[in-house]
């Protein structure tokens, strides 16, 4: 089912080799008959014409098979496409939850090009700079920090781990309100450091007091209870009814006309290797010898 329905790998192959050739254009490029090495490709078909009077052979352009263009099923591809996207997003939620920092950095990889395609530049360059930190930069010892020291438990229990993020916006979230019942005119910058060294006994307090109390809280996750009756109705109006995951060649959405099941289709992997490049000289610069 997932094989079928939602895997990616042939869009993450397409994406690997085209930034492989990418990497290799730079590339030395080697006269045949003097053995003059040349940076770029059209240098060195220059020279050819000019010394050796040869004439560089034209790239062919792909061919595409306009019977499987028309005949394809757009809507088929959108319902694929939306359970990828939709199970990518809960295998990061599930790898917060169970502290696999690991699959995390592997999330975020895939996140980094769904960001790059889109215009989030500067969520691209925080997935890539994670991805920098992780492979290069950091040592080994602080590297494995980084990817399995990123949640943090504060109830215990399997599956129950939390973004640091999100827990360090909960804590600012107790300093801003102690900060607040203070009053507007007594808010300053030792109150600030005051309450934000009291955080820690003040928050065990409080769990103390909610516990003796039987005081229980939301755990923090939006969840909406659906009846399972409104559920199975939903599920056979979209999915049975339409038939979207019946392939039936020709269909598509008037909203989203031709709509590719490769999600990095758009993406233009040149400028995305230009990008990761001069990055990656910008990081360099700073990494001591």
């Amino acid at each position: 089912m997932v094989d079928k329905f939602v895997t990616m790998s042939q869009s993450t192959a397409n994406v690997s080799n085209e930034l492989h050739h990418a990497s290799i254009i730079r590339s030395k490029f080697t006269c045949q008959i003097c053995g003059k090495t040349y940076t770029y490709k059209r240098c060195m078909e220059r020279h050819n014409k000019e010394k050796h009077n040869i004439d560089a052979v034209p790239e062919s352009a792909p061919v595409t098979d306009t019977m499987e263009i028309e005949d394809e099923d757009y809507i088929y591809n959108y319902g694929c496409v939306t359970l990828a996207m939709g199970l990518l997003l809960r295998n990061g939620d599930d790898a917060v939850r169970e502290g696999d920092g690991p699959r995390i950095i592997l999330v975020w990889k895939f996140l980094l090009l769904l960001f790059r395609l889109h215009g989030k530049t500067k969520y691209a360059y925080s997935a890539l700079y994670l991805s920098a930190l992780t492979l290069a930069i950091l040592s080994q010892r602080q590297a494995h920090r980084l990817i399995w020291n990123r949640t943090v438990n504060d109830k215990g229990g399997k599956g129950a781990r939390k973004s640091r993020d999100l827990k360090l916006e909960q804590i600012n979230k107790i300093c801003k309100d102690d900060i607040k019942m203070s009053g507007l005119m007594n808010i300053s910058q030792e109150l600030g450091v005051k309450s934000g060294n009291a955080i820690g006994r003040k928050t065990a307090i409080i769990n103390s007091m909610n516990t003796d109390l039987e005081i229980t809280k939301p755990s923090g996750h939006h969840i909406e209870a659906k009846s399972g009756r409104d559920f199975q109705l939903m599920l056979h109006d979209v999915v049975k009814r339409s038939n979207i995951f019946h392939y039936q060649s020709g269909r598509e959405y008037t909203a989203f006309p031709k709509f590719s099941r490769d999600v990095f289709h758009r993406l233009d992997i040149k400028m995305l290797h230009k990008w990761i490049t001069r990055h990656k000289r910008e990081w360099a610069k700073d990494i001591p010898v």
